[in-house]
């Protein structure tokens, strides 16, 4: 009975022993693994690797633009297509609005002479042109009825002609007067002055 009574506080005494001795070798009562310890290890190395490859940046806004490239050449240009323009109806310069080197194009005026002659005499042409045609149907009607031979006819008619064909040459006079481009180029040479009178000669290129 004596010992019964014994055995209780010493099995209790040596499970707080061990109990005790336990939670020294474990750690304060708390049991790592090592592959836990180690992972922790390699978390921790791996942040102080990924902390010293953090660098300094700076922001800073970038506004597109347009960059214009140029490249200086020189050069002789050689034209493909060369015209020398003579002015057929001499006169007066009135008008000269084209400068040597401009670019011209095809149909634009490039000199203008004095007109107001030659309009007078196409006026005076067109009235003889009415004159010589009534004179032509009265000697028509007289050769109808025998009143008039044909060699009056045929000077009536003759006379008609001429007076049209004087009308004409005074018409393309006109048109001459006006010295236009034959085509698009660059006006290379241009020897004339306004209020001059005398044949002119404008080289023009292609």
């Amino acid at each position: 009975m004596e010992l019964k009574n014994k055995i209780g506080p010493i099995t209790a005494v040596v499970v707080t022993a061990m109990a005790v001795g336990w939670m020294l070798v474990g750690g304060n009562g708390v049991t790592v693994s090592p592959s836990e310890s180690t992972q922790k290890n390699n978390t921790v190395s791996t942040q102080t690797a990924e902390s010293k490859l953090i660098y300094s940046v700076q922001a800073k806004t970038l506004t597109a633009r347009t960059i214009e490239m140029h490249l200086p050449l020189s050069g002789t240009t050689e034209a493909d297509e060369t015209l020398s323009l003579i002015n057929t109806y001499p006169g007066k310069i009135t008008h000269l609005p084209i400068e040597k080197g401009s670019f011209v194009k095809k149909g634009t005026p490039l000199l203008q002479i004095d007109t107001r002659t030659l309009k007078a005499e196409i006026d005076q042409a067109k009235l003889l042109v009415k004159q010589r045609t009534l004179e032509l149907d009265g000697v028509k009607q007289l050769a109808a009825n025998n009143y008039s031979s044909k060699v009056s006819l045929a000077q009536a008619e003759t006379e008609l002609a001429s007076a049209k064909s004087a009308e004409r040459r005074l018409l393309v006079d006109l048109e001459n007067a006006t010295l236009t481009a034959p085509f698009s180029g660059i006006l290379n040479t241009l020897d004339v002055q306004e209020a001059k009178s005398s044949q002119l000669v404008i080289p023009s290129a292609h």
